[in-house]
């Protein structure tokens, strides 16, 4: 069963992922809304048929993949932010040279507002403590990215890598990344701009054997990779339910109005 708000909005494709959460969806007037909002761009090079990810190698999500992205700014757009967060400062010159360079400052891509463009919108709920009563709100903003100039650089942050479909680096990405972001860059890919990714997910505090899905909880600022018969029997924020789907820039927009963002 899809969230109420998504429900309200009639949506016309079926979602490609869903899972109710084991206590139900928590109403969004329920859930406190996170302090800021994010950013996430991916970044997919159409001749070559590949992706640009990134090994985030200290803070939140050390030791996972994912696109690049951040918080914004004051007075910061999340669009302005999102080309900030991904191309910061120097690279070199030759657009899909193959070696990384190692460099001691922030690098990227050089982007302009025409080379990003808004593919959807992740709402993530996560509990603020073990008895699941009050929970967090997390809005992360999804950029596509297929245009840009120069290369990659090795920061002391990030590490990029290309990857191709068949070899996505799913084992070390969040646990709801797994089910999304092979089918958000195979539409991006593709072309399908038209198609804007939506989506909720819900985390709480369960044991392994009542989580709805055998994916590694979160532990930290990253993920437990390995869970013993100890620690699978203790509860941990694990990922309770989720629904993922793409819809038109109409119904988007419908939905932030709903759920109150602009």
């Amino acid at each position: 069963m899809p969230p109420s708000e998504l429900s309200a909005l009639r949506l016309h494709r079926p979602p490609f992922a869903a899972q109710t959460p084991v206590s139900g969806w928590p109403p969004l007037a329920t859930v406190k809304p996170w302090h800021t909002e994010y950013t996430l761009v991916f970044v997919v090079d159409r001749p070559h048929s590949r992706f640009l990810l990134g090994h985030k190698k200290r803070g939140m999500g050390c030791g996972l993949y994912n696109g690049y992205g951040g918080k914004p700014e004051a007075r910061e757009t999340m669009l302005d932010c999102a080309i900030r967060e991904l191309q910061a400062c120097r690279v070199s010159n030759n657009h899909f040279r193959s070696n990384i360079i190692l460099r001691q400052e922030e690098s990227g891509l050089v982007t302009n507002k025409n080379d990003i463009r808004l593919k959807g919108l992740l709402l993530t709920s996560r509990p603020n403590s073990s008895d699941n009563a009050v929970k967090c709100l997390l809005r992360i903003h999804i950029y596509e990215c297929t245009s840009w100039s120069g290369d990659p650089i090795e920061t002391e942050e990030m590490a990029p890598e290309w990857f191709t479909q068949d070899n996505l680096p799913l084992e070390r990405m969040w646990p709801e990344a797994r089910k999304y972001v092979p089918v958000v860059l195979d539409s991006i890919l593709h072309g399908a701009s038209n198609d804007l990714f939506l989506a909720r997910v819900d985390y709480a505090y369960l044991t392994a054997e009542s989580a709805p899905t055998a994916l590694p909880p979160l532990h930290g600022q990253s993920v437990l990779f390995e869970e013993d018969a100890e620690i699978a029997s203790q509860p941990m924020e694990r990922l309770s339910g989720w629904y993922m789907t793409f819809t038109g820039a109409d119904d988007l927009l419908k939905f932030n109005a709903t759920v109150g963002y602009t």
